[in-house]
């Protein structure tokens, strides 16, 4: 399985994401999830949200997460994208893509790492 995890203070391009995403011969499903930074919370406005994430530990356990999907189901591969620092509203925040060859365990890999 192809794995693909970025850690980014960098705004996410969801156009290039797309624009990137290859599909093989074998590969019938794919998903792709993309987070935006919500405007309200309990009727109270949002400006931004301020990740942070502790780089080694972020690796550690989605590594683990990916490991347990590979043995699983048959994902192809899998990508997963996410800021930290100021996320302004309205704009991503974290962006998930994975490749199977059917919509079943497209499906249920899903629900396992959402």
């Amino acid at each position: 399985m192809t794995r693909q995890l970025v850690i980014t203070t960098e705004p996410i391009n969801e156009a290039a994401l797309l624009a990137g995403r290859i599909l093989s011969a074998n590969m019938g499903a794919a998903v792709y999830f993309l987070g935006v930074v919500r405007g309200t919370e309990e009727n109270a406005a949002i400006r931004a949200l301020e990740y942070e994430a502790f780089q080694k530990m972020v690796e550690h356990q989605f590594n683990r997460l990916f490991d347990e999907m590979e043995k699983r189901w048959p994902v192809e591969s899998v990508r997963l994208l996410h800021r930290v620092g100021v996320g302004p509203c309205f704009r991503e925040s974290g962006s998930r893509c994975r490749r199977s060859p059917n919509t079943s365990s497209r499906r249920r890999s899903c629900r396992y790492c959402r």
